[in-house]
């Protein structure tokens, strides 16, 4: 694919096209603050997002199979399933390759089989976006388990302050 080959000699503008827009859906402080913090430890979610659109973006370059994607997707859509943004908004970043790849051909002559190129290279994006939404909602159903869990474990042990339920009974939840 000589489309492939061009992206991927602008793999470091891509990649920084890419992080502007994905930081571009975060509030304007919050998107100061992800853009300036560099440190793991004082910015983990943009270090987080910063380290995994890089090996995203390789292995969308590199033409990797699907489940490679597994692993740095679920780090970034892990942080924004619990971040106040709705299901699109959380995995819309995937979709924001599409625009940062459109930026960088921009300036491009685009002939008949590179344009072809980049309807496959776009479809690609668009197996990712299925990906992130399986993804997704793996991540929130065990946030919901865990807020049921724990919405269960409290009542228990407001039953139990109360007497209502003895210490043998939790003995033999266990």
């Amino acid at each position: 694919m000589i489309l492939n080959k061009f992206l991927y000699q602008r793999e470091d503008n891509i990649r920084k096209r890419w992080m502007d827009k994905i930081v571009a859906s975060y509030p304007d402080r919050t998107a100061v603050f992800l853009k300036q913090k560099r440190d793991q430890f004082a910015n983990p979610v943009g270090h987080i997002l910063t380290s995994n659109v890089e090996v995203i973006l390789q292995k969308f370059l590199e033409e990797a199979d699907l489940k490679e994607f597994q692993g740095p997707l679920n780090e970034i859509i892990k942080v924004r399933s619990i971040q106040s943004f709705s299901p699109s908004q959380a995995i819309s970043f995937i979709y924001l390759l599409k625009n940062a790849i459109r930026d960088e051909l921009q300036d491009e002559a685009l002939n008949r089989q590179a344009f072809g190129e980049l309807l496959e290279i776009e479809d690609r994006v668009d197996e990712l976006g299925s990906l992130a939404v399986d993804l997704y909602m793996k991540n929130r159903e065990q946030i919901f388990e865990l807020r049921v869990n724990e919405i269960k474990r409290t009542g228990f042990r407001l039953l139990q302050k109360a007497d209502l339920i003895s210490s043998q009974t939790d003995s033999n939840l266990k």
